[in-house]
């Protein structure tokens, strides 16, 4: 068991301002994350994830705005945080990953600057930060590290791009890493790859890693934990196990049912009916009790809580109100 808290969100609410009103991308949302624990958010497109991963560093741009909540990092709270105070933690404490990494790198300069950046951002003189920007090329797999230095991001592959993003995020070996979908639009076996290279610099640098994805499968080769999200709510959070094995949350269970099994022969894969709702007007009550086949009175009208059913698994939903 982890006992020491690295992150600890509290019901965290981001709101987007526009002429109709506001849209609710996070409302309410609350989890924690352990010292070298890997944790996934998973959930449908519109469901909230990227808001919530851009709101931990507090990357939100307007007309978005956090508008509630606590997010505790090591035990401060970073809501409360300057400017410089800001500065010194992202980068060096808490890394992201974005989701493309053609637009994560600089076109105009090469690789060995963009990683070396990140040193010399945070105090590192240049010469040290060549040999460690070196060093970092090498343990992320880019081969021929002296010519791919002098490179620039048009000159490699989908996969060397993000190669080359997750070695600046490892840069000064970061307690948290945030990664955004950080496999989408590579073929299958680059995804097993940068994977697998995430995994291992997370275990020898004992980082904890928050992992953004729409894809269970991901999660599942990567993660200990994962947190379902559903229009901007968390539904339900349990061990890998849990979450594959014995789901709770009748979204959960959909989820899992659109999910193939390569043990199956004959499987009829499901599509979750409907729609996500609209955040700007979402559902009274339960947001999933308009596609539920389990939906009551009560879900209609009263929001449920987040209660623990067993250890480490926690969901929201009347149907396991004691």
């Amino acid at each position: 068991m982890m006992s020491e808290i690295l992150l600890e969100v509290e019901d965290l609410r981001v709101y987007y301002e526009i002429r109709e009103g506001f849209v609710r991308a996070v409302d309410g949302v609350s989890f924690k994350l352990y010292k070298a624990e890997s944790m996934a958010i998973v959930g449908e497109s519109g469901s909230g994830k990227t808001t919530l991963a851009l709101a931990i560093p507090r990357l939100i741009d307007p007309p978005g705005k956090i508008v509630g909540g606590r997010i505790l990092f090591k035990g401060r709270d970073i809501l409360s945080m300057n400017e410089r105070e800001l500065t010194e933690i992202r980068g060096r404490e808490i890394s992201f990953i974005f989701q493309d990494p053609a637009s994560a790198l600089n076109p105009v300069f090469n690789i060995g600057f963009q990683v070396e950046e990140k040193y010399t951002a945070h105090g590192i003189d240049e010469l040290k930060a060549y040999r460690e920007s070196l060093k970092l090329l090498k343990s992320v797999g880019i081969a021929d590290i002296k010519r791919r230095y002098r490179s620039y991001p048009h000159q490699l592959s989908g996969g060397m791009k993000q190669r080359v993003v997750i070695a600046i995020a490892m840069a000064l070996n970061p307690s948290l890493i945030i990664a955004d979908e950080p496999t989408s639009g590579l073929d299958v076996t680059i995804q097993a790859q940068i994977l697998d290279l995430l995994r291992d610099l997370s275990e020898k640098h004992r980082s904890s890693i928050l992992l953004i994805t729409h894809d269970i499968g991901v999660a599942a080769e990567l993660v200990d934990k994962i947190g379902v999200m559903y229009a901007g709510k968390m539904l339900e959070i349990g061990s890998l196990d849990k979450i594959l094995n014995e789901p709770l949350h009748p979204y959960t269970r959909a989820l899992m049912n659109c999910v193939p099994r390569m043990h199956k022969s004959m499987q009829k894969l499901t599509s979750i009916r409907g729609m996500v709702p609209s955040l700007l007007h979402p559902p009274e009550g339960c947001r999933f009790h308009p596609r539920c086949d389990y939906a009551r009175d009560i879900c209609k009208s009263i929001e449920p809580e987040m209660i623990k059913v067993d250890e480490d698994h926690y969901v929201a939903c009347h149907l396991y109100r004691r």
